[in-house]
């Protein structure tokens, strides 16, 4: 067994789980904390039998804060904030830094989930050439 396997046998085997709960106007995902050891969201304890709404890049971790596993994607908003030709090959994560012209987003390419940055130029630094 290698070093800090100990900790994962705190892991429930079934630790929790994502629901989609159709609303009046769209539709939320929830999750369900049905672990003995804790669910935490973004490092909170969520709490055995409770629930609670998923935003978009939520970090799930089991058991402890720094046992992340999962990190919740809502592909709905990025359609509406990003343009098709990023949304199509690439799934935008979350935030990693902001510059003087714009900010620096953690995106992965759908087909060979590799990592990149990229990096969202506001037009309105730039002056008009004609």
């Amino acid at each position: 067994m290698f070093d800090g396997a100990s900790q994962f046998t705190t892991i429930s085997k079934l630790h929790f789980k994502i629901v989609l709960e159709p609303m009046s106007d769209n539709t939320l995902a929830f999750i369900y904390d049905l672990s003995s050891n804790g669910t935490f969201i973004n490092g909170s304890k969520l709490g055995r039998g409770k629930k609670q709404p998923l935003n978009n890049n939520d970090e799930i971790s089991v058991s402890l804060k720094h046992l992340k596993c999962f990190i919740f994607s809502d592909s709905t908003s990025a359609r509406t904030l990003y343009p098709p030709e990023v949304t199509s090959r690439y799934t935008v994560s979350k935030h990693l830094g902001r510059g003087a012209f714009g900010e620096v987003k953690l995106v992965f390419d759908k087909e060979h989930c590799e990592k990149f940055a990229m990096k969202i130029v506001q037009k309105k630094h730039f002056p008009v050439v004609s």
